[in-house]
């Protein structure tokens, strides 16, 4: 096995031996940007908005906001962020996890994704890497930047995986020396070489065989239908409506609109949010839009618990047993 030091001490090209030693994985190109160059990033783009799962409140570091007041929290929902609001939303570590705060970085790449693709920035690219430049490194020259941005306008959230090295790909671990460390465990390398894969591709309809699922907002709290939508996009389903009911609910229910048999999705949905079986109805409807309906109540946690390693799960896209499956 070859040692990866860290990329700034060995570089991107010794990385890439790295990785094609231990993984098996063949890197083609690097593109690496500094903090200064990922601040006058989102500052071009005109502030981010990023859904924003749990609430922060750090005292880390002092960062202004435009209004010329310390940023000192974030509220879960969806938040227009300017430069230093997203610096500090994803640099903030005193009231959460290492893991959360990778989860929230990555969260922070795709909203500048998602605003480059909303807007004409992929036609003046060169302009924006003239904004960076002197914070910014790659390999890519000009003459590759046609093929990468078309690629960067089709690709939507299904070609994109996010992963977090956690418990229990990773276990705790008390050095001679006293120093509190993780290491890996037999989980580390399938699940890297696994991370490094592409995305397996759906042939024809990207939502073929996704489980259908609408989500109505009976919490009483602002934003917690696009929070929930956008996770169980990312567990696997189709979600095809949200709203927002005018009638707060104390606790979330699914309502199964087919008559689906055990082991389906419904019955991952009961797992997942750990309902009870009052939560839990059946209301067949032909004309259904979806296959099942999810209303949030007031019980409803948007912020997952990243320290409870059975509270993750991958992405299991189809339309047969969802089952909750341990992985980081």
């Amino acid at each position: 096995m070859v040692t990866c030091p860290t990329i700034r001490a060995a570089g991107p090209h010794f990385w890439r031996l790295c990785c094609a030693k231990n993984f098996g994985i063949k890197i083609d190109h690097y593109a690496r940007i500094d903090l200064n160059g990922f601040m006058k990033a989102i500052d071009a783009l005109g502030g981010i908005d990023v859904l924003v799962e749990c609430e922060i409140k750090d005292t880390f570091f002092t960062v202004k906001g435009p209004d010329g007041k310390i940023i000192s929290g974030v509220q879960p929902g969806l938040v227009r962020m300017s430069a230093a609001q997203a610096n500090f939303y994803a640099r903030s570590r005193y009231s959460t996890t290492d893991f959360d705060r990778a989860r929230r970085q990555q969260r922070i790449l795709k909203a500048i994704a998602s605003k480059a693709k909303s807007g004409n920035i992929f036609n003046n690219l060169p302009a924006l890497i003239g904004t960076i430049q002197e914070n910014f490194d790659t390999d890519l020259s000009l003459i590759d930047a046609p093929y990468f941005i078309d690629l960067a306008r089709r690709m939507d959230n299904l070609a994109i995986k996010q992963r977090v090295v956690t418990y229990p790909v990773v276990e705790s671990y008390l050095r001679r020396d006293g120093a509190q460390v993780l290491r890996p465990t037999k989980d580390t390398i399938p699940y890297i070489v696994e991370s490094l894969e592409p995305p397996q591709a759906v042939p024809g309809n990207k939502n073929l065989n996704r489980p259908t699922l609408e989500i109505v907002n009976a919490s009483g709290r602002k934003d917690m239908e696009l929070l929930a939508a956008e996770r169980m996009g990312v567990e696997g389903f189709n979600v095809v409506k949200i709203s927002r009911a005018d009638v707060v609910k104390p606790r979330t229910q699914i309502i199964d609109l087919q008559a689906t048999p055990k082991g389906t999705a419904a019955t991952f949905l009961v797992q997942f949010f750990a309902l009870q079986a009052a939560d839990v109805l059946s209301q067949p409807s032909a004309g259904a839009a979806s296959q099942i309906r999810l209303v949030l109540g007031e019980d409803y946690e948007s912020c997952p618990n990243t320290s409870n390693a059975a509270r993750e799960r991958q992405t299991l896209p189809g339309n047969v047993d969802i089952a909750p499956t341990r992985a980081p």
